[in-house]
């Protein structure tokens, strides 16, 4: 007896799609997806079953599943672009980039107007590295269809890996007032501003984005950077918190986590969120180089196995993980007393850093030398009292790594004393006054401004420092490079008190070449050029030595202040005109936020171990001392 078979009933059949596509609409992918397995079951000829149970099994994250249907799909319907160009999304999130690429010029060979395939192998080009070509793809997309809000924001943020910030933010801007309430745009937008140093108006765009999603762990996590940046570090603290306690497996959020409670002087703390910023990502190099940074490497610790594994992949990883990788390494072999191997990995990764920095160096020597003519003695006298009459700052001279930090967190320690650590507020002031003259961009420009723009400029600068000061009646400042205008600094503020804090030349410079800065210091990564500058330093200062005014600068030796921690502290209390308070001594106590790369070595008494450091890496050094004209 033979059976009969009942063919399916198409309209049944019709609704049950319609109902799956309802179902996949209203976030219900799992449901979708087995209704239209059992539809394929069935009538494995449907096209359109095919392809809303692919993108079901993409919603689930079932991509080689969902690329099966795809394939079906494209088959059955040769014609139809969909096909291959679904096809093409299911590779790109299977990291099948070529074969990818390939589909989506499939579907564009059958339709060029198909702006989603345009869009998606941009994004296919974006994953790739080769973001001029996905640039290339998101304007194809917006010649057809200029208020694509996804186009603009993705084109922003390649523009963003690019370098290219002032047409990023005029993208992703576009996208936010396209989609104003779109929290990730909002969250990129803020990524962006903090980026161009505009923190107030990153917080604001933060603030928009949680407005919308309260729990949006990204947008808490740039909150948190924004209030850093601020220097709101308890809040900030709060705002990492809150973004780990959503997100629990979050290394970003876990690695900013501890690098505020390191600078809030918690560096236990701080360890665990290393830690677990390793441990949920074990691949992630950021992590690995902030645990190294915050604590002494011992032997038998799991993590440099686990370092030096990903070493042996490192072209594997990006550029910047390559650099922070090497630097890592280098730190734990000289925790580990292996001091030939950490130079080998430090000199690495100062050269795959210094690949990735532009730095003109004659353009940088040639601007010292040129400020020193320009601020000769005759036109420091002859702007004598032109500037702002202020008696609040004072400013702390000297090469990264000479004992600046130290300096400032004794003077700190003084109850009259507001320290606004490595400051960038005088520059910022110079550029404001660039801005409206557009004739003082050079030491010679600066040399001649006159009284009003001098006072304008010294009352500039107090705008940016003081609002965070309170009653203090003297406000230090780092800034790496204020030695560079020295003279202007005078000018503009001429009761300025000047601390030159100077350091064995060789013990600076190795401090310098073995540390990964977070600020753009390109001249620290190749050892002669690090010589050649700290020459040109030292000749700058030489001449600001002879030409600011008697008592308006001392000088102070990092050995000398490590030897006699009293009478150098009493001598620069003194210079700045602060009463003796024994609360200086007791420096390391201090537990106001520390953010330069000292932070570990001033919440220590004082020691006398970094004296003479040069001595372990002596066979390497030979293109240092010939920079520095040592035998």
């Amino acid at each position: 007896m033979t059976a009969t078979v009942t063919a399916p009933n198409p309209n049944d059949q019709h609704q049950a799609v319609q109902r799956a596509e309802a179902l996949l609409n209203q976030g219900h992918a799992d449901e979708a997806e087995r209704l239209l397995a059992g539809l394929l079951q069935a009538n494995p000829a449907s096209v359109q079953a095919q392809m809303l149970r692919g993108g079901a099994l993409m919603q689930l994250g079932r991509h080689a599943e969902a690329l099966t249907c795809f394939q079906a799909m494209a088959a059955r319907a040769p014609r139809d672009p969909r096909g291959d160009h679904n096809c093409g999304v299911a590779l790109m999130a299977l990291g099948r980039f070529n074969e990818a690429l390939a589909r989506f010029d499939r579907a564009l060979a059958a339709d060029p107007d198909f702006t989603s395939a345009h869009y998606n192998k941009g994004a296919t080009f974006s994953n790739m590295g080769r973001l001029r070509e996905a640039v290339a793809c998101y304007d194809q997309v917006l010649a057809r269809d200029p208020a694509n809000v996804e186009a603009w924001n993705n084109r922003g943020v390649v523009l963003q890996t690019l370098g290219e910030l002032g047409p990023a933010l005029d993208n992703i801007r576009r996208a936010t007032e396209l989609k104003p309430n779109d929290p990730a745009m909002l969250n990129n937008l803020s990524n962006l501003l903090r980026m161009l140093g505009r923190n107030q108006e990153a917080l604001q765009a933060c603030d928009r984005a949680l407005a919308v999603a309260p729990d949006y762990p990204a947008a808490l996590n740039n909150r948190g950077v924004a209030l850093g940046a601020l220097g709101r570090l308890e809040e900030a603290l709060a705002a990492f918190d809150r973004a780990v306690q959503i997100r629990p497996e979050y290394p970003e959020a876990q690695e900013n986590r501890g690098v505020m409670l390191t600078e809030l002087g918690r560096p236990d703390e701080a360890a665990q969120a290393f830690d677990e910023a390793v441990r949920v990502a074990p691949r992630r190099i950021r992590g690995y180089y902030d645990l190294t940074e915050t604590r002494k490497m011992t032997p038998g610790d799991p993590r440099i196995a686990a370092m030096e594994a990903l070493a042996g992949e490192l072209a594997s990883f990006s550029a910047v993980d390559q650099v922070e990788l090497t630097f890592s390494l280098g730190k734990t072999y000289a925790d580990l007393g292996d001091h030939e191997r950490a130079f080998q990995r430090l000199s690495q990764g100062g050269a795959l850093k210094r690949a990735l920095v532009g730095y003109d160096e004659a353009g940088s020597l040639e601007g010292m030398r040129r400020t020193a003519q320009a601020f000769t003695g005759e036109v420091l006298w002859r702007n004598a009292g032109k500037g702002d009459p202020s008696t609040l700052p004072v400013f702390i001279l000297g090469m990264p790594r000479s004992g600046s930090t130290l300096i400032e967190q004794i003077i700190a320690s003084h109850p009259e004393v507001y320290a606004a650590g490595e400051s960038d507020a005088f520059r910022a002031a110079m550029v404001a006054m660039v801005s409206d003259h557009g004739t003082v961009d050079t030491p010679e420009g600066f040399a001649r401004l006159g009284g009003a723009g001098l006072r304008r400029l010294g009352a500039e600068y107090l705008s940016r420092v003081t609002p965070r000061a309170g009653g203090a009646q003297r406000i230090t400042d780092k800034s790496i490079e204020a030695f560079r205008f020295a003279g202007l600094i005078h000018m503009a503020l001429p009761n300025t008190r000047f601390i030159h804090i100077k350091r064995d030349p060789l013990d600076t410079c190795v401090s310098c070449f073995t540390k990964l800065f977070v600020s753009d210091l390109p001249y620290t990564y190749d050892l002669a050029e690090l010589g050649r500058y700290y020459v040109a330093y030292e000749a700058l200062m030489a001449h600001w030595m002879k030409v600011l005014p008697e008592g308006s600068i001392i000088e102070v030796r990092y050995e000398d202040l490590v030897a006699d921690l009293e009478g150098q502290s009493r001598r620069v209390l003194a210079h700045c005109g602060l009463a003796w308070d024994p609360a200086v001594l007791d420096f390391h106590q201090n537990q106001r936020a520390i953010r330069t790369a000292s932070f570990a070595q001033v919440r220590r008494p004082i020691y006398t171990s970094s004296i003479g450091r040069w001595r372990v890496y002596e066979p390497w050094l030979g293109p240092l001392q010939e920079a520095l004209g040592l035998p």
